[in-house]
Parts: C-alpha cells; structure tokens; sequence
C-alpha cells in the first residue's frame, strides 16, 4: 500500500511517497496434526539454527501454545512415564513397542507384542541386568518368555523351564498390566488363544549363536 504525502524542510515543501506493508499475523508456531492420535493433536516446535525443532504433541492447542512460549517440551513428562513402553500403529491395528536406555549406550529396541504387558516385562528383564529400575518391582516374567534376540543376550544366568502355575502368573500379570480381565480362562485356553505365545525355551546356546546384531549386547564379542 502506498501512501503519500508532503514534508517541510527548511522551508522546502517536499512531496514523499512510503510504501507501507501491512502487518504479517504473529506465527504461532503450533499446527494441528489429524493423524497423530485418534483425534489428532496438536504439534508445537520453534526454529533453531534455521531447523524446527519438535516441542510435543498436545491434546489442545492451549497446551501446544504454552511449550512454544517457553520453548520446552512439556510433553516429555508423559514419555517419561511410559519408561520406553508405547504403542505403535500396523496396518491391521496397534502393537506395543518395548525399548530401554541403559545409562551407558545407545537405546535398546526390546521388539514390538500384541499387549502391553508383554512389553513392559520385557523390558523390566533387561533393566534388571543393566542396573535400572523395574517398572513392575514385585515380579520378573520366566526368563524363557524372552523372545527377543537383545532382550535375550542379557540373560547370563540358567533359564528354568516355567511350569503350570509361573506360566498361568505370567498370563495374569501381562492382562492386569494391559487392562485386560480374563475371567475363567485356564492356561490351555489362553496358549491357544494366541495370549501366551513360544512356551519353549530355546536351547542355552543363543547365548552365541543370536548376538545382537545392532552392537548394543554385552554377547557381541561372542
């Protein structure tokens, strides 16, 4: 927009055309993401260096605003309460992801399983081992439930072959984590169910012949 006008210098009159652009609206610096959730969430960031850089997802953008205003994820409290334990989206659903960060070295990916349950226990197995601190402290899950190639390469102790009563725990620990009641369901009903899944212990040997192959297993020189 172009405005114009006159000036006195001196006793000069001077005509003086100002190209004026109007005012650009403030960048808010959140967007809404439908994807993300089951009703979409709202995405804060801010520019650093050039680069966004990621402050959360948040259920309202009251709350996406107020990271932007200062600057932080606030959404990194409830990552930290799921201890490396989420869920993540299949073609035919949702799985659960285990992982965990040892104080010394990379982050653990401990597998992904259809409850989450199953990953919280599996990922209780390797903090044990890595001098961290278990989510369930009461109960460790039998050893010989441990299908995952890393999660396994931190076992160094015998693994016991389970029996009827640690198998039938084991089902009610997963399903109590999960949120699930299964009234009436005997051990048989839930192996054929697809609940309680590789009953069979693999032989003491894949302590070498599966090293980790992302070199995060204390079994790799093996």
């Amino acid at each position: 927009m172009l405005l114009s006008g006159t000036i006195e210098i001196a006793g000069m009159v001077l005509t003086a055309t100002v190209d004026v652009e109007p005012l650009k609206p403030k960048r808010k610096y959140v967007s809404f993401c439908p994807n993300v959730g089951e009703n979409g969430k709202w995405r804060a960031y801010k520019v650093a260096d050039g680069r966004n850089k990621h402050l959360g997802y948040y259920d309202n953008e009251t709350d996406a605003l107020q990271a932007v205003a200062q600057g932080v994820n606030l959404a990194s409290t409830v990552r930290d309460a799921r201890k490396g334990v989420y869920r993540i989206q299949r073609s035919k659903g949702f799985m659960w992801r285990s992982t965990y960060v040892p104080a010394v070295g990379r982050a653990l990916r401990l597998g992904d399983y259809a409850t989450q349950g199953a990953a919280i226990l599996v990922r209780d197995v390797v903090a044990r081992r890595c001098g961290g601190v278990p989510l369930v402290v009461d109960y460790e899950m039998p050893l010989g439930f441990v299908s995952n190639a890393i999660a396994r390469s931190y076992i160094t102790e015998a693994v016991p072959v389970p029996g009827t009563d640690e198998i039938a725990e084991y089902g009610r620990r997963v399903d109590e984590l999960s949120g699930v009641v299964r009234e009436g369901m005997s051990v048989t009903a839930l192996v054929a169910s697809g609940h309680l899944a590789a009953l069979t212990i693999p032989p003491e040997l894949w302590r070498v012949q599966q090293p980790s192959r992302s070199g995060r297993s204390p079994f790799d020189e093996l």
